[in-house]
């Protein structure tokens, strides 16, 4: 094995700078990390990670103990914890026991000689007696024991309230003989489980008789229960294991079995329509650990669960099947909705009709459908929602039934532009966004980019937060600026649309403090503030391509592509940066607050059209909507649909981990300029400027001809002149 006093030998260097290079330290040239790092290919150096962790004094190891490998609910736990800690800089290894105290005892003894940071074990036992060294830092997770350490905690769920809940769940649903399918009583959460599910049954008159089973023998145990199949009408369950292989059993003894089956079962996208699924949340509740570790917090923690999954558990097929006719843009929102309806009309009887249109056309729509029914649900851009949005909604009470429920369950800091319409609630926020910066965090964290970046330009390559860091970052990313560019543009200009350009400017006149409205509440934009703004975003076109693209749809291919270094998009639309056939960016996507930090509000409400007679079937269809279930779907999907609960959804977070940066943009984000007299039309705004923005570029007219030509235009529809 090479050493690094061999890699400096080779590579003609000293050992410090070896070691420098080694460590992303950023003052060594670029000449020399090429020479290093040539040498490390050559001679086949691998970093040893322990052995440098214990020379930085720390082991920054987590081991991870389960019982099985073949069980998702063990697995999603490695799976959060590995993926939150790999990129704080831990070394995360995985164990397993094989459902053995034996092998778990050894396991524990061994791993908490080496001192590492933390132990998370999902214990076969239920009473430890059996660890060593009771320094270390042990997070049982999921299952409870007796004896722990003190320094120790458990994190996991409330199994009675499990049991008592599903138990509750099927005498509603008519139980008169039950049968409850878990593991062991020896283990405290089997025993909680059980104990919660027979007391609630029993409270209620109704009969249970209990199934134990070790995991290796599930199978066996429910053709047992499924051979009885005469005798219980209901069976309750802990695992999807268990649930799965009862209906496997029950399929095989009798085709036409008619049991209802209840489980206590992992959170996951797939349908397992022969069960009634109570979701508890492991990926969650392990980061709910992992965030445990990093903040160095041992305090014991219960996990509320999700529930029965079933969004419209109370709604039986009716003589509501009306079709609903729902008008909406082309985005990820709308395709995800489209693939799930089916399961709505599949449960209500109400058809689902989605009708997408490009933005553009889409407005030409909106602001012709208030004299036509042929639509009963309406999408519109927040930014027309004060125009428009009380002539074409009907208004909505969010203290009646389900609005109420629908508004509890959106985040707190969505502002009231997604709602108002001449000081009247119309809407409700539907795909709601906010401009963020995207940047190749791969280009950005390389130690050979940012070496070569600070011998270019003396500067450090960070993430940009004014607007003069974001023009000389995408300079140096332009290949015909800098040879050495690994993308042919430092970012991506919309010169097509007259919207998406205003959009782009509009947020550095903001941050440099600029107003649109004079003293006298006049709309002035030729000023020589703003055209200096306009001139220094002109400036970037250098490092963008020459194409007149019309949409962030266009922006996103380039950077997806890996093209372009940077770019500036609203979130909404940013689920396609991964979704490109072509795209390779999975993990490398760095996201924040676009430069100056002032972000446009964006994306889209939905109101109920004032000419539809289907109230039932929209208060239905919202309802299913904003559920957890469906929002949860949407977001995994690619979507976009504000929830108190995203925080939770650790797929969809850890596929688009930008989600949770729209939420944060709400506070800094604006849309609408207050007026001192009269009305101000953002929109409208937005287009006459854009309008004249995009001419300037294209040449077609010159800044000073253009900003007087927008100013007539401006001065006519907004000042009264």
């Amino acid at each position: 094995m090479p050493t690094i006093k061999d890699i400096a030998k080779h590579a003609k260097v000293s050992h410090g700078t070896v070691s420098n290079v080694l460590n992303n330290r950023g003052n060594v040239s670029v000449e020399k990390i090429n020479l290093v790092k040539k040498s490390i290919e050559e001679l086949g150096y691998k970093v040893n990670l322990q052995a440098k962790n214990l020379r930085q004094g720390k082991t920054n190891q987590v081991a991870i103990i389960i019982p099985r490998l073949d069980i998702k609910r063990y697995v999603d736990v490695y799976i959060a914890i590995n993926t939150i800690l790999s990129k704080k800089g831990y070394d995360v290894t995985i164990h397993c026991s094989n459902d053995s105290i034996e092998e778990e005892k050894i396991l524990l003894n061994s791993i908490s000689a080496s001192n590492p940071t933390a132990i998370v074990i999902v214990s076969v036992s239920s009473n430890i007696t059996y660890i060593e060294n009771e320094d270390v830092t042990i997070f049982f997770a999921l299952k409870n024991v007796k004896n722990r350490p003190a320094n120790s905690c458990y994190v996991g769920f409330d199994y009675y309230k499990i049991g008592e809940d599903l138990a509750k769940k099927a005498i509603d649903e008519g139980a008169s003989n039950v049968a409850c399918f878990c593991g062991m009583p020896t283990n405290i959460s089997d025993k909680l489980f059980y104990k919660g599910c027979f007391e609630t049954l029993e409270k209620n008159g109704v009969k249970c008789k209990d199934f134990f089973s070790e995991t290796a023998i599930i199978h066996q145990k429910a053709f047992k229960i499924a051979m009885k199949y005469n005798k219980y009408d209901s069976i309750i369950t802990l695992g999807e294991e268990r649930a799965l292989n009862l209906c496997d059993a029950l399929n095989i003894v009798n085709d036409e079995y008619s049991q209802k089956i209840y489980c206590a079962s992992s959170k996951t996208y797939v349908n397992k329509s022969c069960f009634d699924k109570y979701v508890l949340n492991y990926k969650y509740c392990a980061s709910i650990i992992a965030n445990k570790i990093i903040e160095k917090d041992n305090k014991d923690e219960i996990i509320d669960c999700d529930g029965f999954e079933n969004s419209l558990s109370d709604i039986k097929v009716t003589d509501l099947k009306k079709q609903i006719n729902f008008l909406a843009s082309q985005s990820p929102t709308s395709e995800a909705l489209t693939y799930l309806v089916p399961k709505f009309t599949k449960k209500t009887g109400i058809k689902v009709k989605i009708i997408k249109y490009p933005y553009q056309e889409l407005y030409n729509k909106v602001k012709n459908s208030y004299n036509t029914k042929a639509y009963d649900i309406i999408r519109m851009d927040m930014a027309w929602l004060s125009k428009l949005g009380h002539k074409i909604y009907s208004p909505l009470d969010l203290s009646s039934y389900p609005y109420k429920n629908i508004k509890e369950n959106l985040v707190d800091s969505i502002p009231n532009n997604y709602f108002y319409s001449k000081d009247k609630i119309y809407a409700l926020p539907f795909d709601t966004s906010a401009q963020l910066l995207y940047y190749r965090r791969d280009l950005f964290e390389d130690s050979l980019i940012k070496r070569d970046f600070f011998e270019k330009t003396k500067k450090q390559l960070n993430v940009p937060t004014t607007y003069e860091e974001f023009d000389y970052i995408a300079k140096y990313f332009t290949k015909s600026y800098n040879q050495n560019s690994p993308t042919k543009f430092g970012t991506s200009m919309i010169k097509g649309s007259s919207v998406a350009i205003a959009c782009e400017v509009l947020p550095r006149i903001k941050a440099k403090g600029i107003s649109i409205f004079d003293s006298n509440g006049k709309v002035k934009i030729n000023t020589k503030q703003v055209k200096d703004t306009i001139l220094e975003f002109f400036e970037l076109s250098k490092y963008t391509s020459e194409g007149q693209y019309s949409w962030w749809q266009n922006s996103i291919e380039e950077f997806a592509n890996e093209e372009i270094a940077m770019t500036i998009v609203f979130g909404n639309h940013a689920s396609r940066l991964v979704e490109s056939q072509k795209s390779e960016l999975i993990n490398k996507i760095g996201f924040a607050t676009i430069p100056g930090g002032r972000p446009m509000l964006g994306g889209g409400v939905i109101g109920i059209s004032k000419n539809t007679k289907k109230q039932k079937e929209i208060d239905t269809f919202l309802r299913w909507v904003y559920s957890k279930e469906i929002t949860d779907h949407v977001n995994y999907l690619g979507g976009y649909i504000s929830s108190k609960n995203i925080n939770s959804n650790l797929d969809a977070i850890n596929l688009y981990p930008w989600i949770t940066g729209i939420e944060n943009s709400f506070e800094c984000g604006w849309r609408y300029s207050k007026k001192v007299k009269g009305e101000f039309d953002e929109f409208e705004f937005e287009q006459i400027f854009g309008t004249t923005l995009s001419a300037i570029v294209s040449g077609l007219l010159d800044i000073d001809e253009g900003l007087s030509e927008a100013q007539r235009a401006i001065d006519i529809q907004f000042n009264q002149l």
